[in-house]
């Protein structure tokens, strides 16, 4: 499916879904959310991917970072982490994880994401996106 508009971030939504041979043709405005718990309980990382945009949400305690990704990254509402200087591509996420997981000791449970989608198959191939390690 072509993005609805050539901005990095709809770009970068498109050859994800691309990547994992989702079809998205009968969808026009399909969504793949995913959470990412932790083995710390105030600890996850929430993943964001739509036609025009993706991003991410950090919270640990009650802080919080929240960056999206359209025609450039972005802080929405709140970086209280710093991690805006420190997005990835979509496909790079898992280097943010490993870094999030050394800079606060959390592990991230990537093999039990939560994933919302209104696209058949996201959630069984989210989980091997997941576990790449950079």
């Amino acid at each position: 499916m072509m993005p609805l508009s050539k901005t990095i971030g709809a770009l970068a939504s498109s050859a994800w879904l691309a990547r994992r041979k989702l079809d998205a043709s009968r969808i026009a405005h399909w969504y793949v959310e995913i959470t990412i718990a932790s083995d710390m309980p105030d600890t996850r990382l929430e993943i964001n991917i739509y036609p025009e945009e993706w991003g991410f949400v950090f919270r640990r305690g009650k802080r919080v970072s929240s960056i999206r990704v359209t025609d450039v990254a972005f802080v929405h509402g709140l970086d209280d982490y710093q991690l805006l200087r420190d997005t990835p591509s979509l496909e790079g996420i898992g280097d943010l994880l490993a870094t999030l997981e050394r800079c606060y000791g959390a592990r991230f449970l990537r093999d039990r994401p939560t994933v919302r989608s209104n696209l058949v198959r996201a959630a069984a191939v989210v989980r091997p996106w997941l576990e790449m390690r950079p």
